[in-house]
């Protein structure tokens, strides 16, 4: 009971590394000398798992330093030494950053990196985990006196959590290569320790002409160790990558991409890794993770490894893809998906860096195109994967001849074996199943606050256009009834200051002084205000056709003289 509970423990604190990492910025936070940018993590769909973090500029350069390697070009703003505290340029430097994580995000690559990783997750990455491995693999040769290590190849593969070493039996002779592996388990996870520890013990007696051999497998309780041949020339993808060389980066090796294969030889390779594949699921053992990274070519055929990823619950490279597809439910229709992928990075050279696409390219070649719709684009996902089965009739991966297998398949499963990875494949498929439907309605969430924030901007642009317009209104309004009111105004003057007409034979009299200010009119004469337009129309007209000679003129009774 007790390592059972240790059991469920490990596997509920494991963490997911495929799932992608997204960053916004928040204001930024101006320190004494230095400016602090605040960003905000979030990873996979749900706004629920996101925290903040600070960096400073100097972090960026950091970061850089370690990306540059991979040769992509990434759009870092560059340094400035006077005027870097400007509100300004603050603001330009934020937004320039902002563009520059998302760049490197849209790299599948470089997203996968452990320093792009600890940049922006430091909790769950700020570990040693090489230290860890060293520690794991040193307590194996002391049970295991027969190997020693020779080297290790750091950062040779896209995992985080899986090292290589090359080591060799200690009674053979030194250019005697293996490569031995080390990885613990994944999120995934559904067997018990004793199905883990049956596994590894009968995954050496595995046979089959497309899957590399494993001389040694074992499992430890936190982690999974094996020893295979070593290939000296490496991978699939190194041979489409010429100029690259087995020991280097992986970020070094593969970021640029590579040169896709002729047609023959993509046939004939496909259709041996179906035929591994196949054979695998046939014994229950739900093997997806394959990719031009796990596949070595031995004699001109193909040789899958990575079979152990099946039984640990590891996800594969394509995971956050296969989430977002609702008809992708199976672990069959997982690894059809997945050889699309595969494909298509052995047609172009280049990984697919979305989940479909609208179209295949032009230059795919005629015969590998039909395939390609079928599992790549948004109308063949929608349409569901076809089989394994129906991909190995297809005429485009013909059967090839017997004579190339160099062994019969092997490998005997118990029973009990057999039912518990059958078990374990179900429930993955039915942890898959939640994870599309909780995706679909955060997918959902999100779009319907998408578009209530556009409708709530649209909005505000739309209140604010109207308010602009009513004051523009208001002042021309204005501007016109004062206009109105200074020319009312100076037309009476006008009229008054001119004198009375004379007879024409009789001279013109001198100008009269100005007059004094007209009489306030009798209340008889006065109007009310007008209500309307025409009203006014009609005082502005009675006060411009006014005439001082229409007055009646008043008699004056002077009494102020004293009476006698």
């Amino acid at each position: 009971m007790a390592s059972a509970a240790v059991f469920e423990e490990r596997r509920g604190t494991q963490l997911d590394d495929t799932i992608p990492l997204s960053c916004t910025f928040d204001e930024p936070q101006v320190e004494g000398s230095h400016v602090t940018y605040l960003i905000r993590v979030q990873r996979g769909w749900s706004k629920d798992d996101s925290w903040g973090i600070s960096r400073r500029y100097s972090d960026f350069v950091r970061l850089h330093s370690d990306l540059s390697n991979s040769g992509v070009e990434l759009p870092l703003p560059p340094k400035k030494v006077f005027g870097n505290m400007d509100r300004m340029f603050i603001a330009e430097r934020k937004a320039a950053l902002q563009v520059y994580l998302e760049c490197v995000l849209r790299e599948p690559i470089l997203a996968c990196q452990l320093c792009m990783k600890r940049f922006l997750d430091p909790t769950n990455y700020d570990v040693a985990v090489d230290e860890e491995a060293l520690r794991q693999v040193s307590m194996f040769f002391r049970n295991e006196p027969t190997w020693e290590v020779v080297e290790r190849l750091p950062n040779i593969g896209w995992r985080i959590r899986r090292h290589y070493y090359v080591v060799r039996p200690r009674d053979s002779p030194k250019a005697v290569k293996h490569m031995l592996t080390l990885l613990p388990p994944g999120p995934q996870l559904f067997l018990s320790e004793k199905d883990l520890v049956s596994f590894f013990k009968v995954l050496q007696n595995l046979i089959h002409p497309n899957i590399l051999p494993v001389q040694f497998s074992t499992w430890n309780n936190s982690a999974a160790l094996l020893i295979q041949p070593f290939v000296e020339h490496g991978s699939l993808r190194d041979c489409m990558n010429p100029k690259t060389k087995l020991r280097q980066p992986y970020m070094k090796k593969y970021a640029l991409g590579g040169n896709g294969l002729s047609l023959m030889e993509i046939r004939k390779y496909c259709r041996q890794v179906l035929d591994a594949v196949k054979y695998l699921h046939d014994k229950q053992v739900p093997f997806t993770c394959f990719h031009a990274g796990n596949i070595f070519i031995d004699a001109g055929n193909v040789k899958l490894s990575g079979i152990e990823v099946a039984a640990l619950g590891l996800p594969s490279p394509y995971r956050h893809y296969i989430v977002t597809l609702k008809k992708i439910q199976t672990k069959e229709a997982e690894a059809v998906y997945t050889f699309g992928h595969l494909l298509y990075e052995l047609t172009f050279g280049q990984i697919l860096k979305v989940p479909c696409v609208e179209q295949i390219p032009a230059t795919c070649h005629p015969e590998l195109k039909p395939v390609l719709e079928s599992l790549l684009t948004s109308s063949g996902v929608k349409s569901g994967m076809p089989s394994l089965s129906s991909l190995l009739a297809s005429p485009v991966f013909p059967e090839l001849p017997t004579a190339l297998m160099d062994a019969k398949p092997q490998f005997k499963l118990g029973s009990k074996l057999k039912e518990s990875l059958r078990t374990a494949k179900e429930s993955a498929e039915g942890q898959l199943s939640d994870e599309q439907k909780k995706v679909s309605q955060l997918r959902r969430i999100n779009t319907a606050k998408e578009k209530e924030k556009a409708i709530s901007e649209e909005e505000r642009r739309r209140r604010a256009k109207a308010k602009k317009k009513s004051l523009v209104t208001a002042t021309s309004s204005s501007s016109v009834t004062a206009t109105s009111s200074s020319t009312a105004s100076a037309r009476p003057a006008q009229k008054s200051a001119s004198p009375a007409p004379a007879a024409p034979s009789a001279p013109a009299p001198p100008p009269a002084p100005a007059p004094p200010p007209p009489a306030p009119a009798a209340p008889a004469v006065a109007a009310e205000p007008p209500a309307s337009g025409e009203g006014r129309g009609a005082l502005l007209s009675s006060i411009s056709g006014f005439s001082k000679g229409g007055l009646k003129k008043a008699v004056t009774n002077d009494r102020s003289a004293p009476q006698m």
